[in-house]
């Protein structure tokens, strides 16, 4: 027993310091490689220019300038979109260009995109209004941790291993609600790691969250991120098209985070918890929970995913247990992706 505890802590062991290799060196291969031409420019020189009576065109001052992430610091008084153009060498070391939409988002007021490559002419056009300010444009070339992928990379690697070992051991329909267990949690997991923290990922997410967060009677002042996730507000509506970097959703959680109560009244759940109610009391009590020892709004919403992805794994495990015949049938049936999704969202 000890040594198949030893083998389990030493390949999880394994595992991390792999994914943590990944994302240090793969992922930051270029940072860590860069010479001094290419290095972060705190603020950019750029020229703008109004090119007809619609648009206007900034044209950042760099030349064969390597650029890993462009933020633009700004203000907008109402959602903008803009069109990011840039000429770069490709695979084959043909000069070509790309253009990629983005969103000046009111809610915020930095854009951070991921480009990745050694840009010769880069400039951004948007549409002439008084409503947007640029303050700042610079290059940022610096050593990253992205430790959402991190995780995502290690729970991948884990359950590699586990089919392994499973496989090793045949399967044995003894066993298998084991199997299962584990390796539904990991396929689980990483769903909701890759997820960003916000609803709309599933059917009317938006209202099953809504009730979790009013359980018990009477909760009605949300905080900044309930708010958000529940009232299906514009800003988490239009989030996708607008954060679509590592360091945006991270702006974006800050933001979530933020503890600026707005009073909604959500769904009124009356005095008794009607039968109706019941499915959602696991997620509202870890929910609740992780909310009332202080952890920030994004853990508490993904601990509520959590909950009920456990809730699935433990009902189906049982059922896989006691059946007695079909074990192996039942358990690719619980492993159908769909269903895996479904348990690991509100």
């Amino acid at each position: 027993m000890k040594k198949k505890a030893l083998y389990i802590l030493s390949t999880i062991i394994v595992c991390a310091s792999i994914s943590a290799l990944i994302e240090a060196v793969g992922f930051n291969f270029k940072a860590l490689s860069l010479g001094d031409s290419d290095q972060s420019i705190s603020e950019a020189t750029y020229t703008t220019e109004k090119t007809d009576d619609k648009q206007t065109k900034i044209t950042l001052g760099i030349n064969q300038q390597y650029v890993h992430k462009l933020v633009i610091d700004y203000y907008a008084a109402e959602d903008t979109s803009y069109r990011l153009i840039y000429a770069h060498s490709n695979t084959y070391g043909q000069e070509t260009k790309d253009e990629f939409e983005d969103i000046f988002d009111s809610t915020f007021n930095t854009a951070i995109t991921n480009i990745d490559s050694t840009v010769s002419e880069l400039s951004i056009i948007f549409n002439n209004t008084s409503k947007i300010k640029i303050n700042r444009i610079s290059i940022d070339n610096d050593f990253h941790f992205n430790y959402y992928r991190a995780i995502f990379i290690f729970l991948s690697l884990l359950a590699t291993c586990s089919l392994f070992f499973f496989y090793k051991d045949g399967f044995r329909t003894e066993r298998i609600h084991i199997y299962f267990a584990i390796i539904c949690s990991l396929l689980g997991l990483m769903i909701i790691i890759a997820q960003p923290a916000m609803s709309f990922f599933s059917w009317d997410d938006q209202i099953h969250f809504d009730r979790i967060v009013s359980l018990p009677p009477g909760a009605t002042v949300f905080n900044n991120g309930e708010y958000q996730m529940s009232n299906g507000s514009v800003q988490n509506n239009t989030w996708p098209d607008s954060t679509n970097s590592f360091g945006e959703n991270t702006n974006r959680l800050d933001f979530l985070n933020s503890k600026n109560n707005s009073y909604y009244t959500g769904y009124d759940n009356g005095t008794f918890l009607f039968i109706n109610k019941i499915p959602y009391v696991p997620m509202a009590i870890g929910y609740h929970f992780s909310k009332f020892i202080g952890l920030p709004f994004s853990i508490c919403f993904q601990i509520g995913k959590i909950i009920n992805l456990m809730i699935y794994v433990l009902l189906m495990s049982y059922a896989i247990k006691t059946i007695v015949v079909g074990k192996r049938l039942l358990t690719v049936l619980a492993l159908i992706p769909t269903n895996i999704f479904s348990a690991s969202e509100y």
